[in-house]
């Protein structure tokens, strides 16, 4: 468990290392290391007002590069950087997102990127950044087809509601078979359902996905239940799009 604060590097700016702490979750911090949380952090201090940054983090896998996005809180934010690694012709492994308390609110978002033994280097990191704010600012996404990465048959889908901490169904589980642009597709039909990305975790084991989000409508009220049906049939149709 990693309850201290990271240290940060000297180009961290007015970025303190106790206000990066405070500002996110419990979960984050025992999730990462204090190296982990220095990168991200660096992220966030070199990111101008409105504006998003990226910044590599080390993984425990030497075929995945770790990419540390900090974003302003925006409705299908996620969705687009899904795109742009799709546009790049990047795998994503394992995704997670973070929401900050800071003011105005801003999402970390770590993307651990499948690259074999051709890590990516910070270069590319900004050229990535290029294409999502290309995307974000409204350019037609050029999206790779989609397709099942295995000739195995398919084992079947979940898709399921759970409750929160605090008693509200507003946490969505996908298990599933793992395809080309699975994830783009995801988080593409709950943009088009218009539901808000709090935080998601997405891992890959084997030939099988398991992806959790918290989602809230735009004003940050509850899923209901007429609307947790809508979003399933439509999660449905867009896995079938990819099979």
């Amino acid at each position: 468990m990693t309850t201290s604060t990271p240290h940060l590097p000297p180009q961290s700016g007015n970025l303190r290392e106790e206000d990066w702490a405070d500002s996110l979750p419990r979960e984050y911090q025992e999730n990462f290391s204090l190296v982990q949380q220095a990168a991200h952090a660096y992220a966030a201090a070199r990111r101008e007002p409105e504006k998003s940054c990226g910044a590599l983090f080390p993984t425990n896998d030497p075929a995945l590069s770790g990419v540390c996005v900090v974003t302003d809180t925006k409705q299908g934010a996620f969705s687009l950087l899904t795109s742009a690694w799709s546009e790049l012709g990047y795998e994503i492994e394992q995704a997670e997102t973070y929401q900050r308390s800071n003011r105005p609110p801003t999402t970390v978002n770590l993307f651990w990127v499948r690259t074999g033994a051709n890590p990516l280097d910070p270069t590319q990191v900004e050229r990535y950044i290029a294409v999502f704010d290309e995307l974000l600012q409204g350019r037609p996404s050029q999206r790779i087809t989609l397709g099942r990465s295995s000739a195995d048959a398919p084992e079947g889908t979940t898709i399921r509601f759970l409750e929160d901490r605090q008693g509200q169904l507003n946490i969505l589980e996908i298990d599933t078979d793992d395809r080309t642009g699975l994830l783009l597709a995801i988080t593409t039909a709950l943009h088009l359902k218009n539901v808000q990305i709090v935080s998601s975790k997405i891992r890959t084991h084997g030939a099988r996905v398991h992806d959790r989000f918290e989602i809230n409508e735009l004003d940050g009220t509850a899923i209901s239940t007429a609307r947790r049906l809508d979003i399933q049939v439509a999660l449905l149709g867009a896995l079938e799009s990819t099979a």
